[in-house]
């Protein structure tokens, strides 16, 4: 639930071409989509966590430096697969608790 929410407000608002769980074998990327309007072809890898609460930590903490090399392994994986090349990567994590949505973008 949380993931597809996060994708509709994300492709609505500022990305566009948006993929939804990508998979290869080092792991799953939440959203790849296409800055839109961007100066530079920029990919945006959005990491979705949903959470009822931040008790536990915030959704940023949440995406530690082990599932950050994951990702980056994987969106070189993607990268890899796709005709299009593109000039920059960006790595946002969104935070989904109930229908609030918070982005951090340039997480890491």
């Amino acid at each position: 639930m949380g993931r597809r929410f996060g994708g509709k407000f994300l492709s609505a608002r500022w990305l566009r071409n948006c993929r939804r769980n990508w998979h290869c074998r080092e792991g799953e990327l939440d959203i790849v989509a296409v800055l839109r309007e961007a100066q530079v072809k920029t990919i945006v890898v959005v990491e979705v966590r949903a959470r009822a609460s931040n008790y536990f930590g915030s959704a940023l903490e949440s995406v530690t430096p082990v599932k950050q090399k994951k990702l980056r392994i994987a969106t070189k994986k993607f990268l890899a697969s796709q005709t299009i090349s593109y000039s920059a990567v960006r790595f946002d994590v969104a935070s989904v608790m109930g229908v609030k949505v918070e982005i951090v973008r340039d997480a890491f």
